[in-house]
This record gives C-alpha cells, sequence and structure tokens, in this order.
C-alpha cells in the first residue's frame, strides 16, 4: 500500500470544514490550513495528549491568555533538568519538594558563605 500526498488539505466532504494541512516545506497543521511552525494544532480545549499506555499521559492547553497548562495523569510534572526556571515572578502558594513542603516566601540573610561561594537565605 503507498500512500502519497505533497501538500494539501484533508477535509470533511459532508461540510468542508479543514481537519488537517500538509504544506510542502514540511509544516503540518491539525485544524488549522495555514500552519506555521512544524507542528501547529488549533483547537479550543486540550490540544495535545501525550501517552505512555492506556492510563499514563499528560495534557496540554493553551487558553485564550496564552497560558500554558499541563495536566500530568500522574502526581507531577517532573523537569528533567531538576530546574524550573521563571521569567517574571511565580504566584504565591505552597511548594513541595520531595514530601517536603516549604514557605511561600523567602528573606535573603546577606550571608556570605566563602567555603562554598555563595549567598544564605533563609526560606
Amino acid at each position: 500500500l503507498t500512500i502519497a500526498l505533497k501538500e494539501g488539505t484533508l477535509y470533511d466532504t459532508s461540510d468542508t470544514v479543514d481537519v488537517m494541512a500538509l504544506r510542502s516545506n514540511g509544516n503540518v497543521g491539525i485544524g488549522v490550513i495555514d500552519p506555521d511552525t512544524r507542528l501547529e494544532v488549533f483547537y479550543a480545549g486540550d490540544q495535545l495528549k501525550l501517552s505512555f499506555d492506556g492510563t499514563d499521559n499528560a495534557v496540554f492547553a493553551v487558553d485564550t491568555n496564552g497560558v500554558l497548562t499541563i495536566t500530568p495523569s500522574g502526581a507531577a510534572v517532573d523537569f528533567a533538568s531538576k530546574n524550573l526556571t521563571s521569567v517574571g515572578t511565580i504566584a504565591s502558594g505552597v511548594i513541595t519538594q520531595s514530601g517536603t513542603t516549604l514557605a511561600n516566601t523567602y528573606q535573603a540573610k546577606n550571608t556570605w558563605d566563602a567555603t562554598y561561594n555563595l549567598v544564605m537565605m533563609t526560606i
């Protein structure tokens, strides 16, 4: 079986609603006919679901304000680098690390530790 499509748009023939687009530059659009990245998904709801098996998955969604929500079926989102970088501010709340709850505020003590070349902080 050989199926070939160099460029085109797949659509539902009953109502000609565009379902998927494949462009000659390799960009693919789902729900959009003019994808401007390698994969663009256009939908007002959950846009992407990555599944390991029938029960373990993570759902990604972007809302009307451009906020990304990641909803894992498990208990956490683990960043492989073990670092979380924030541009701007992180909202107040409870932060938990390895079962230890940390306060949502901190105050610098301005204490210098020459041995490790760092500033000590109280959390």
